[in-house]
């Protein structure tokens, strides 16, 4: 509860020393984790997250550090298309790095947005390590099992299919 306080007079305070000097990608990427590591706690500290986490790619769109925290914070969010497209961004500057795509994967799954997961996860088969590998085969796998395992199927898929008609013979006369 500390750390709320202190973070909702960081952000009052905060407005006014950026307008007296000229801030840095370190002071707005600090300024994003420390919102950040209690941005689950409260929807305001989400919003402050997303916010310093906004600003600092505002101000360094190629700053790979504050990429990846906007990245987490979209997701936090729910906004999915947001996590594609910077995402996207990241993986066009660095293609080694699939940290991104793992986050965008999760973010996919949990949408039930199936051709973006396999998207981002044929790119981790192909560039990722072992571990990252198996993280997005263990993703898909209890993706799958959820599924599988649901009490109900959805009702479009509750419907037998019809069964296939047989022609009538024509009969021979003799």
């Amino acid at each position: 509860m500390i750390l709320v306080h202190r973070i909702v007079a960081m952000h009052r305070i905060v407005p006014q020393e950026v307008a007296k000097r000229k801030e840095d990608s370190n002071f707005l990427f600090r300024m994003a984790v420390t919102a950040g590591s209690a941005a689950a706690d409260t929807a305001a500290l989400q919003v402050k997250f997303l916010h310093w986490a906004q600003v600092g790619v505002a101000k360094f769109p190629t700053n790979m550090n504050l990429l990846g925290q906007v990245v987490q914070a979209y997701k936090n969010a729910g906004m999915v298309d947001s996590v594609f497209k910077i995402t996207d961004r990241i993986l066009a500057q660095d293609s080694t790095d699939m940290t991104p795509a793992l986050s965008a994967i999760d973010g996919a799954i949990t949408a039930l947005r199936w051709t973006d997961a396999i998207r981002y996860g044929t790119l981790v088969s192909a560039h990722g390590d072992a571990q990252q590998k198996l993280s997005v085969g263990a993703a898909f796998t209890n993706a799958a099992r959820t599924l599988l395992t649901q009490t109900a199927p959805p009702p479009d898929r509750c419907a037998p299919a019809p069964a296939p008609r047989r022609r009538a013979r024509p009969r021979r006369s003799l």
